[in-house]
C-alpha cells in the first residue's frame, strides 16, 4: 500500500511495510514515538519539491477543493502506476481520493486508520522527508499559510484585491440605477408647487406669443396665477390676452410691449418699474433666437450676431435685474430661464446660439448660489426639440403638427415644465428630454460634438436650406 503525503514542501509518496497496522488506528501512535520506529513502519518511495509559493499554493487550494492539482497528477502518473499489480493508495480525504479514482483510476483508501497514520507522518516529518531541513519546511510553511489566508479571502495569488475591484463595480452600477430613478421620479412623480402660495401671485413671461413661451403662460393661468405677457407685437400680444382671458376668466392678464433686439438699461429701468407695482412670484426668461439653418461661424453677418447676443442674453440678464429687488424684499421669488439641451456638448453650425444659451444656464447656476440663503429659487430649463417656429424655422406645416414621443407640443412641454419650477436648478423638464440628457452626459463631448458636426452639414444640404443660403450670398453681395 502507498501513501500519498501532502507537506508544505511538496508531494510525498510512502510505502506502508505494514498494512495491518491500519486496523488497529489506536496503536499508530506508539509506532511513530520516534524515528527507527517510524522507518520500520514507512519508507519513502517518492518525493517532489515545489518549485516555487504559487505552486505550493495551487496545490494546497486544490487539496482544499478535494481537487487533484495538475502537479500531484504528473507526480503520482510517475510513481503510483507502474505495469506491475497496482498498489491501493491511501489519501487523507475522501473527495480527492475519488478524483484521483476517476482521473488516473488508482484505488484509494480513507478511514480512521489513514487518519491516524497521516497524524504519525506528521510526528517525524522532517526526519523521514529526504533532502528537507527542518527550517525550509517551517519557512515553507509559513509562506503557504500566508499565501493560502489571502486566497481564502478571495484575495488572487498576483495581489489583485479582486473583492474591492467587484465592490467598485457594483457601487458604481447601484449609483446608476439610483441615478435613473431619481430622473423618472424628478419628471414622473414628483408633485408640481404650488406657485402662487410659495411665491407670489403674478408670472411674468418673455416671448409670450408663440411656442414654449405663451404654453407656460397659459399653464400658469391654468394654475390660477395673474399673467403679464412680454413680446415686441402688439397685435399678437393681444389675441394671446383675449384667448386667455376667454380661457381663465378668474386670473388677470396683461400685456407689456418690449423688444428684446433692442433691449436697454433705459428697457431695464422702465420694466423695474412696472414689475414694482406687482408681487412677481415667477419669472420665465423665454424670448429667443437661433439661426434659420446651420451655419459656419464666418457666414453669419455682423446684424445675425448682435442679435443673437442681444435677445438670448442680454434680455435675460436685464429682465432679472428689473425683476430681482422686489424679490428680495420679499425674500421669495423664482427665475425660470430657458436654455438649450444645445448648451451642453459641442455644437459646430449653430456655434453662436449654442455659446449663448450656455451663458444662460452658467448665469442661473451661479445666481443660484449667491440667493440660495435669500429665498430666491434659480431654474434654467434644457429642452431638446420642441415643436415650435424655432426648431422648425419656415416649415409647410404647423409646427405642432410635426410633434412626436421625442418633440412634444409647446403645451405637452409646458405642463412639465411649470411642474419642475422651484425644484431642482439644471433640469430639462420633458421625460423623454431628461432620459436622454442623463445618456448623453455619460458620452463623451468628442463623439457627441461629431455626430452633431455631420447631423448638420447634412441639414445644409436640404434644398429649402440651400435655396435660403443662396438668397443670403445674394443679399451680402447687393449690400457690400
Amino acid at each position: 500500500m502507498l501513501v500519498l503525503f501532502e507537506t508544505p514542501a511538496g508531494h510525498a509518496l510512502f510505502r506502508l511495510k505494514k498494512p495491518e497496522k491500519l486496523q488497529k488506528a489506536e496503536d499508530l501512535h506508539s509506532s511513530f514515538a520516534d524515528l527507527d520506529s517510524a522507518n520500520k513502519i514507512v519508507s519513502l518511495k517518492a518525493f517532489s519539491k515545489f518549485g516555487d509559493t504559487a505552486e505550493a499554493l495551487q496545490s494546497a487550494t486544490s487539496l482544499v477543493e478535494g481537487r487533484l492539482s495538475a502537479g500531484m497528477k504528473k507526480f503520482l502518473k510517475k510513481h503510483a502506476l507502474g505495469k506491475e499489480v497496482q498498489d491501493t493508495l491511501a489519501v487523507a480525504d475522501a473527495k480527492l481520493g475519488g478524483a484521483i479514482k476517476e482521473k488516473l483510476n488508482i484505488p484509494c483508501v480513507w478511514d480512521e486508520g489513514v487518519l491516524a497514520l497521516m497524524r504519525g507522518l506528521r510526528s517525524q516529518m522532517e526526519g523521514l522527508l529526504e533532502g528537507t531541513t527542518g527550517p525550509e519546511l517551517r519557512s515553507m510553511q509559513i509562506g503557504l499559510a500566508h499565501s493560502l489566508s489571502r486566497y481564502k479571502l478571495k484575495f488572487s495569488p498576483d495581489k489583485v484585491d479582486t473583492m474591492i475591484v467587484q465592490a467598485i463595480g457594483l457601487l458604481y452600477v447601484a449609483q446608476t440605477a439610483l441615478s435613473f430613478l431619481n430622473v423618472i421620479f424628478k419628471t414622473v412623480i414628483r408633485p408640481g408647487k404650488n406657485l402662487k402660495k410659495s411665491y407670489g401671485e403674478w408670472a411674468v413671461v418673455t416671448g409670450a406669443t408663440d411656442g414654449i413661451g405663451k404654453a407656460m403662460a397659459g399653464e400658469m393661468a391654468k394654475k390660477g396665477m395673474n399673467v403679464l405677457l412680454v413680446a415686441r407685437s402688439k397685435d399678437k400680444l393681444k389675441a394671446v390676452q383675449a384667448e386667455f382671458a376667454e380661457k381663465y376668466p378668474k386670473v388677470t392678464i396683461e400685456t407689456e410691449i418690449v423688444d428684446f433686439g433692442n433691449f436697454s438699461v433705459k428697457d431695464c429701468a422702465r420694466m423695474t418699474e412696472t414689475l414694482s407695482k406687482k408681487e412677481v412670484g415667477v419669472l420665465v426668461n423665454n424670448v429667443g433666437v437661433s439661426y434659420a439653418f446651420p451655419q459656419y461661424f464666418d457666414e453669419l453677418t455682423e446684424g445675425e450676431i448682435q442679435s443673437l447676443l442681444t435677445i438670448n442674453i442680454e434680455s435675460v440678464v436685464w429682465m432679472t435685474r428689473a425683476v430681482l429687488p422686489q424679490m428680495l424684499q420679499r425674500k421669495k421669488g423664482a427665475v425660470v430661464n430657458m436654455s438649450s439641451a444645445s448648451a451642453r456638448p459641442p455644437n459646430p453650425l449653430l456655434t453662436v446660439y449654442s455659446s449663448t444659451k450656455g451663458f444662460v444656464e452658467n448665469f442661473t447656476k451661479s445666481l443660484a448660489l449667491e440667493y440660495a440663503n435669500k429665498g430666491i429659487d434659480f431654474q434654467c430649463q434644457s429642452p431638446l426639440f420642441v415643436a415650435t417656429a424655432i426648431v422648425f424655422p419656415n416649415s409647410k406645416k404647423p409646427p405642432e403638427a410635426r410633434a412626436s414621443l421625442g418633440t412634444p407640443t409647446p403645451k405637452t412641454y409646458a405642463k412639465y415644465a411649470v411642474a419642475r419650477i422651484g425644484y431642482d436648478t439644471m433640469v430639462s423638464p420633458y421625460p423623454v428630454h431628461e432620459i436622454f440628457m442623463w445618456m448623453q452626459a455619460r458620452i463623451p463631448d468628442s463623439l457627441i460634438g461629431a455626430g452633431v458636426l455631420s447631423m448638420h452639414v447634412g441639414l445644409r444640404k436640404h434644398p429649402k436650406n440651400v435655396k435660403l443660403m443662396e438668397e443670403k450670398q445674394m443679399a451680402n453681395k447687393k449690400s457690400s
